[in-house]
Order: C-alpha cells, then sequence, then structure tokens
C-alpha cells in the first residue's frame, strides 16, 4: 500500500503548485480552469495508483469486443458530413430569428436580456431554449440523418423566413427600409466591431462553440449501434463524422489564435519582451496544460482498462500530445510575424508543411516517413516510442498544416470584415455627400461651399445604416467564395494525389478540413447576416465559448463513465437516445455555470482595471 500512495502524492504536489502560482498573482482569483485541471490530476492519479497490473479477462474480452465493433469502416461521403453537420447552423438561424421575433435585445448595461417591453429574461429560459435550438439538432442529425436533416432544413427555413417578414410587417414604418430590408435602430454588427482587428466576432464565437458541442454529442453517439457505422472513424483511408471532429479543433485553434488575430503579436512582437528565455516561458505556460492533459488521459485509460482504438493515434499518444506538440511546433516554427502578412506567412508555411508532408508519405525509399509506416499493421516494437506512437507522430505534420491555414484564415477573416464595414461605410458616406452636394446646388449654394461641407461631414464619416445590410452580405460572398476554392483544392487532392486519410493528416484531409470549416464560418455569419436585430450570439454558444476545453474534458468524462458503466455497443436505440441526449444535457450545463461564472470575473477583473 505504501508504494501505491506516491502517484497520488505526486499528483497533490502538482495541483498544489499550480494553484499556488495561480494565488501567487496579485488579485487573480482561482480560475475554475485551474481547479478543473487540478481535480482531474487527483483523478488520475488515484486511477494509476489503484489499478491492477493487468485488466480482467471480463475487461479484455468487452475490449475486444468493442475493438470489433469500431473496425472495418470505410467511411461516407463528403456530401454527407457536410448536410449533418449543417443542421447545427440552422438551428442557430432558427434561435436568432425566435428572438428577432420577439423582440429581444440585449441590455446596454449588464449586457442583460430583456424582452420587447423591457422585462428581464429569466436566464434558465433562455439557456433551455438555446439549448434545444442550437446544441440538440446534432443529435437526431447523427442517429437519423435521413429523417432529420430535411426536417430540420423545412423547419428551420420555413420558421427563418415567417420570422422576418414578421418583423418587417410589425416595424413597417419606424424602421429605415434599404434595398428590401428594414433595419431597427438597436441592430447590432453581426460581424462584431469594425473599427478593430482582434475584436469579438459573433459568428466565431457560434463556430467554435457548437463544433465542441457536436463533438461532445458525437464521441459518445458513435459507442451505439443506433449511430451509423458509415460516420464512424475510418480504418485507413475514406470520408466519415468522426474524422473531421480532430482536423477541425486544430482549425480553430488557428482561427482564433494570436498570430491570426492580432499578427503574430506577443511572442518577439511589438510591445513585448524580445528575450529568448522569456519567450521560450510562455510557450511553456501554454503548452504545459494540455501536455498534461495527454498524460492524465493515458494514464487513466490503462487504470480502467478503457478500449481505446491504438489504430488511431497509437499505444501511448492521444488528441490531446497532438494538439500540444502542435502548439509547441506552431511557436517555435521560423514563420514571420507582423500585423501586416501575417496571413500571407502563415499560408505559405501551412502549404510547405503540406506539401512536404504529402511527399514524405509518399517517399519509396523512406518507411519510417513513408505511409507503409503511419499505416502498418500487424505488431509493434513496443520497445521503440516511434514505433508504438507511429500514427499519432505521423499525423502531426498535417495538423501542423492545418493550424497555419486556420491562422492564415482568421488573419483574412479579420481583414474581410473590417474592409467590408470600410468599404460599406465609405461608399454610404461618398453617396450620401453627393445626394446633399446636389441639393445644396439646387438651393443655390455654390459649387465651392457645397464641397467644403461636404468635406466636413466627411471627418469624421458617419456610416449609413445600409452598412449593416451590405458587410456582412459582403463577408457572406467573401467566405463562400473561399469554401468553394478550398473544396475544389479537396476534390482534386482527393481525387488526383491520395484520398482522403485522417491517420496520416494527408494533404487531402487537409484541405478537406479547411474547405469543410470555411463552409461552416459562412453559415453562421450568414445566419447573423440574416437577424442582425437579434442578439449576436445565444447566451449559451457564448458561456461554452469562455470555458472550451474545460467542457471538452468534461465531455470525455462523461463519455468514459458511460462506456464503464455498461455495454454501450450492445444497448438499444431508445438507451443511445436517452444516454446521448441526457449526456449533452450534463455538458450544456457545465458550460452554462462555468462560462457564466468566467464571464463575471473577467468583468470584475477589468472594474478593476479601470478603477487602478
Amino acid at each position: 500500500m505504501r508504494g501505491r500512495s506516491s502517484p497520488p502524492r505526486r499528483a497533490r504536489a502538482v495541483a498544489a503548485a499550480a494553484s499556488s502560482r495561480a494565488m501567487a498573482r496579485p488579485g487573480a482569483p482561482l480560475s475554475p480552469r485551474v481547479t478543473l485541471l487540478a481535480a482531474c490530476v487527483l483523478a488520475s492519479a488515484s486511477l494509476a495508483a489503484s489499478a491492477p497490473a493487468s485488466p480482467p479477462p471480463a475487461a479484455a474480452d468487452a475490449a475486444a469486443r468493442k475493438a470489433a465493433f469500431h473496425a472495418g469502416n470505410d467511411g461516407t461521403t463528403f456530401l454527407e458530413v457536410s448536410a449533418i453537420t449543417a443542421c447545427v447552423p440552422l438551428g442557430v438561424l432558427a434561435r436568432l430569428a425566435l428572438d428577432a421575433y420577439e423582440g429581444v435585445r440585449v441590455e446596454p448595461r449588464g449586457g442583460l436580456l430583456v424582452s420587447r417591453d423591457g422585462r428581464p429574461l429569466r436566464p434558465s429560459r433562455v439557456y433551455l431554449r438555446d439549448f434545444i435550438l442550437c446544441v440538440l439538432p446534432a443529435l437526431p442529425a447523427m442517429l437519423a440523418p435521413a429523417i432529420a436533416i430535411p426536417a430540420c432544413a423545412v423547419t428551420s427555413l420555413s420558421f427563418a423566413l415567417f420570422a422576418r417578414r414578421a418583423v418587417d410587417r410589425r416595424a413597417r414604418g419606424t424602421r429605415v427600409s434599404i434595398f428590401g430590408e428594414t433595419l431597427a435602430p438597436e441592430t447590432h454588427l453581426p460581424l462584431g466591431p469594425p473599427d478593430r482587428l482582434g475584436a469579438s466576432r459573433p459568428f466565431l464565437t457560434a463556430y467554435r462553440a457548437t463544433m465542441t458541442f457536436t463533438t461532445a454529442i458525437a464521441i459518445l453517439a458513435v459507442d451505439f449501434p443506433a449511430f451509423a457505422r458509415r460516420l464512424g472513424k475510418c480504418e485507413a483511408h475514406g470520408v466519415s463524422l468522426m474524422d473531421v471532429g480532430a482536423g477541425s479543433f486544430v482549425f480553430a485553434s488557428g482561427v482564433v489564435s494570436r498570430r491570426a488575430r492580432f499578427g503574430g503579436e506577443g511572442v518577439f512582437g511589438e510591445g513585448e519582451s524580445r528575450d529568448a528565455m522569456a519567450a521560450v516561458r510562455r510557450t511553456v505556460r501554454s503548452v504545459a496544460p494540455t501536455a498534461l492533459l495527454a498524460a492524465m488521459r493515458t494514464a487513466a485509460t490503462r487504470a480502467t482498462a478503457y478500449h481505446v482504438p491504438v489504430g488511431e493515434y497509437g499505444v501511448d499518444w492521444n488528441f490531446f500530445a497532438t494538439l500540444a506538440a502542435v502548439a509547441l511546433l506552431a511557436d517555435a516554427a521560423p514563420v514571420p510575424r507582423g500585423r501586416a502578412r501575417s496571413g500571407a506567412f502563415s499560408a505559405l508555411a501551412g502549404a510547405i508543411v503540406l506539401l512536404a508532408h504529402q511527399i514524405a508519405l509518399a517517399a519509396p525509399g523512406g518507411p519510417e516517413l513513408g505511409r507503409r509506416f503511419v499505416l502498418a499493421e500487424g505488431e509493434r516494437r513496443m520497445d521503440s516510442f516511434v514505433d508504438r506512437n507511429r500514427e499519432g507522430l505521423g499525423s502531426v505534420p498535417g495538423y501542423l498544416g492545418v493550424y497555419f491555414l486556420g491562422a492564415a484564415v482568421g488573419a483574412a477573416t479579420e481583414r474581410a470584415v473590417v474592409a467590408a464595414y470600410r468599404r460599406g461605410g465609405a461608399r454610404a458616406t461618398k453617396e450620401g455627400g453627393k445626394k446633399k452636394n446636389t441639393k445644396e446646388r439646387k438651393d443655390g449654394v455654390s459649387a465651392d461651399e457645397a464641397d467644403e461641407r461636404a468635406a466636413e461631414r466627411e471627418q469624421p464619416p458617419d456610416p449609413d445604416v445600409s452598412v449593416f445590410v451590405s458587410a456582412p452580405r459582403r463577408f457572406v460572398l467573401w467566405a463562400s467564395l473561399a469554401s468553394l476554392a478550398a473544396w475544389a483544392l479537396t476534390l482534386a487532392a482527393h481525387t488526383l494525389v491520395e484520398p482522403v486519410c485522417r491517420r496520416s493528416a494527408n494533404l487531402a484531409y487537409a484541405t478537406w478540413i479547411v474547405a469543410h470549416n470555411l463552409t461552416c464560418v459562412a453559415a453562421f455569419a450568414a445566419c447573423a447576416a440574416a437577424f442582425p436585430e437579434a442578439p449576436p450570439a445565444p447566451k449559451l454558444l457564448q458561456a461554452a465559448n469562455r470555458v472550451l476545453l474545460p467542457t471538452f474534458l468534461v465531455a470525455n468524462a462523461s463519455t468514459g463513465a458511460c462506456n464503464l458503466a455498461l455495454e454501450t455497443n450492445e444497448a438499444s436505440a431508445a438507451a443511445a437516445w436517452g444516454l446521448t441526449g441526457a449526456h449533452a444535457l450534463a455538458v450544456a450545463a457545465f458550460a452554462a455555470v462555468a462560462g457564466a461564472k468566467e464571464g463575471a470575473g473577467d468583468e470584475r477583473r477589468k472594474g478593476v482595471e479601470k478603477m487602478e
């Protein structure tokens, strides 16, 4: 017993050290993320300490049945994966349409949601509606796609059209009509503040939060027979719903990275220390939590004899290890950083990495770098770390390329949003000045005096309300064209170079991830542009966006508990629907509570900074 007590002691020491570091910062309370991380360390270490030397025969038989249940999948089509994921943006569209129809708006002080007559809405009611319309549609889309996809499309689009007509009819005469659209005085900016780079973007908030919730539902639903096997992870080459999750997480990390949103400032950037050791310390602080989570997951799965398909990442490797490796390599890569051309540099780096990775996969003379090594079957050399984890290590370059492309898309998105508003505002101001100039000339004012008055009106320019319509449409058009170009590259790489392979993260897989996520970004931007009268993003999605990693950890823990409690691969369809729905509700409840606390803490810290 004395020998078994050492892992928990070490874990408690690690957790205490993390807590002391957080408490040592003046004015910084203990973050919920640090608390959750310390709890996970203690739990995983306790499991590892109490685990038997080898799993019992019953556990080994269950693991073998689950391995056979998940084996032999050749995948589905690009179209079906996109159709299933499209149910989530359609649900968000219905949620925004409902808020616009009911006249819900955001109170300037406090950010509370109030009804049309000014009464505050109950948070429980708001969160429940957000869950039903923004999160829950992913469940029937996965378990019954043939029925759910057309039903979701018809219902959401029909209600959106009805709400749009009702809002316009109700406010006719009190709003300004431009190009057939009516806009309320309290209209929000659908794409976020247009005056600065790196501002909060509501459509990116909805994109990241719904991606996390959809992944949380999928990782449990895939273990039930009700989940179509063609949507599970492919053995080697192929396209499936489960294959898109890992790449989407990496891509989204790049989209919202400092490299994308602030031109890479913060690491040898403007206004910060250029000391090499300071940069190393910042990198370690950002990578260490994810690396610790990777070690914790490995320890927990071994302690509980939990079934983990070795063909996904290897024996010791997992998705958290891939995230840590990508973050470390991306921060250490000699890619020029700067506000002006950070997107171009990131795109070039991603293209170079992916092309080199694809060449290495196809190289006949390098078996340890080629696809024969990454996709090799049979016995592994357990004395070699590389051979034990060949899938995880072999796919890191591909995910690194996806990250750089995500950073390029994030930088381009920021500039496209700002440019769309600037062009719209400048055009509106110019046209307004011309109209007033002509009117003044008709009234007998000289041309020179009219020009002087027009120049005064342009300082500062007062953007016309048409910007609320033209700028979002212009951005949606840009994102749609970019996604079409990415889809063309995907089909070319999938057909002419090598079919999509998640295990090796080849060129076709990387371009597919970019195309799929660009389509999602365009869809969420279109939803926000369709109803600028509604609050920018649902409250539940805003809360989840603040605690994405803890939410994903809770989803993993809930999935593991469900699989340990019963044989999911032998459960009925009713059990699949009920358990997965309860699992989604629990994850959403955690995100709502933890995200609200995190948001309240941020507001308090901002208040302290203003007082100082």
